[in-house]
C-alpha cells in the first residue's frame, strides 16, 4: 500500500484528481497542456476566466464524488484550445 501511496503523491491536499487529468491529456492529446504558449498575466487571465466557466457548467459522472481525470482532461482542453484562439 505504502508503495501505491507514495508512486500517487501528490503535492497539495486534494489535488489527486487534477494531476491526474494533466497526465490524462498528454495520454490522450500527446501533448501537455498550453505548451508553447508564453506564461503571461494576461494569459493567466484568460485561463482562469475560461476554467471558471466551464467548471460552472461541468458534472461529475454518475457514482463518483468529484470530476474525474477524463472529465478534467477535457476541461483543459477547452481552457487550452479558447487561449490558442484568442492568441
Amino acid at each position: 500500500m505504502w508503495v501505491w501511496l507514495r508512486a500517487h503523491a501528490v503535492p497539495f491536499y486534494g489535488a489527486y484528481w487534477q494531476e491526474r487529468g494533466f497526465k490524462e491529456y498528454e495520454l490522450v492529446f500527446g501533448e501537455k497542456p498550453f505548451s508553447g504558449l508564453s506564461n503571461t498575466d494576461e494569459l493567466m487571465s484568460k485561463v482562469l476566466k475560461v476554467l471558471k466557466e466551464l467548471l460552472e457548467n461541468t458534472s461529475t459522472h454518475w457514482g463518483q464524488g468529484k470530476i474525474n481525470p477524463a472529465t478534467w482532461a477535457w476541461v483543459l482542453r477547452q481552457v487550452d484550445q479558447q487561449a490558442r484562439h484568442d492568441k
